[in-house]
């Protein structure tokens, strides 16, 4: 009997990091992950967050969160965000098969995969052969629960537009802090269909994942990603 992946995929990253709980919320502003998932993206995809309404916001979500007021432009209960690749290119769907190949192989052969230019010359070649896809590519998330106690922030997103291979999202947001700093919990859970796809949906979250600690140690660190 063949073996088939599971659909579901759980992927979970711990950053540590020098800068207290405080000072990593305050920088949960729409504008600033707006400016957060753009930087990330290289210029590549269009991000923006849109505020919640009042009946989310009276929503019961936990101890935290009916005392919590985003109409200073904080990000919180009821937000959406929506990130857009506005034009999908072979040539980026060829470096991502690049990153997943590297991901997997041995450390010594990494910065061969990594260096190689063949991904980028079959990009290339597609792109000039078939153009550009039409339309883009839309993904939408809304944070359902916001829950701020003295000991975690702990905030949930979950998906509303999504790519046609993932059925469904929830993105686990936790921010403590200890004795020497802050600490950022990120839990990814997604359906994938077909189930064949989930080994590439892991890479690809824990690539992403990765991306993100990395992004949040320089942010707080006060250079540009």
């Amino acid at each position: 009997m063949i073996k088939t992946p599971s659909s579901k995929v759980i992927v979970r990253r711990t950053t540590a990091l020098p800068s207290k709980r405080a000072e990593i919320e305050a920088l949960l502003t729409r504008s600033g992950v707006e400016k957060f998932l753009v930087d990330m993206g290289r210029g590549a995809l269009e991000a923006e967050v849109s505020p919640g309404s009042s009946q989310d916001l009276s929503s019961d979500q936990g101890a935290g969160a009916s005392a919590f007021d985003s109409s200073d432009g904080r990000l919180g209960l009821g937000d959406t965000v929506t990130v857009r690749i506005p034009n999908l290119e072979f040539q980026g769907l060829t470096g991502l098969a690049q990153m997943l190949v590297a991901a997997k192989a041995p450390e010594r052969v990494k910065p061969m995969i990594e260096n190689s230019p063949v991904f980028e010359k079959v990009g290339a070649g597609l792109d000039r052969a078939y153009g550009l896809l039409r339309g883009s590519l839309t993904f939408s998330s809304k944070i359902t629960a916001w829950d701020s106690t003295p000991e975690a922030l702990i905030y949930v997103d979950e998906g509303v537009e999504l790519p046609k291979v993932l059925k469904s999202w929830r993105h686990t947001h936790k921010i403590s802090e200890n004795e020497t700093g802050g600490m950022i919990v990120d839990e990814l859970e997604v359906e994938v269909d077909p189930a064949f796809a989930a080994p590439a949906i892991e890479g690809a979250l824990r690539l992403h994942l990765e991306s993100r600690s990395k992004a949040y140690t320089k942010i707080l660190e006060g250079h540009e990603l």
